[in-house]
C-alpha cells in the first residue's frame, strides 16, 4: 500500500525545485534556458546525443538559441572540453538552471523569441 506525506515547502525552497525540473517539454526547456540566458547562469542538461545514442549530462554557458533543419537548438560553450556544442531542445530531457554566473565570451542571443 502507498502512502503519502504531506509537506510545507518555502517559496524559496519551492523555487529551488522549479529550477530543477526534471524531464523537461521543449517548451519548458526553452524557457530555463532563455532565462539562464537573459541570467547569465550556466546551464546543466541531460541530452541524448544524435551521434550515438547516449544520454549524457553536459554542463554549459548558453549563447543562442536558434532554428535549425531538424529543430529548436541551443548553442552552449562546454567549459569541460572548450568548445561550442549545438544541442537540439528535442534531445534534452532534463534542465537545471544553476547558481554558477558566466561572463559571456560571445553575444548571447535568441531567435526563437
Amino acid at each position: 500500500m502507498e502512502q503519502y506525506v504531506d509537506f510545507v515547502v518555502s517559496d524559496e525552497e519551492l523555487n529551488q525545485l522549479i529550477s530543477k525540473v526534471a524531464y523537461v517539454d521543449a517548451d519548458t526547456a526553452i524557457e530555463m534556458i532563455d532565462l539562464a540566458m537573459t541570467e547569465q547562469r550556466m546551464v546543466e542538461i541531460e541530452y541524448t546525443s544524435v551521434v550515438t545514442p547516449r544520454v549524457m549530462t553536459r554542463k554549459i554557458e548558453p549563447y543562442k538559441l536558434c532554428v535549425r533543419n531538424r529543430g529548436d537548438a541551443i548553442y552552449g560553450f562546454d567549459p569541460n572540453d572548450n568548445t561550442i556544442k549545438l544541442f537540439y531542445i528535442q534531445n534534452i530531457s532534463e534542465v537545471n538552471v544553476l547558481d554558477e554566473k558566466f561572463s559571456p565570451r560571445w553575444l548571447i542571443e535568441n531567435e526563437l523569441r
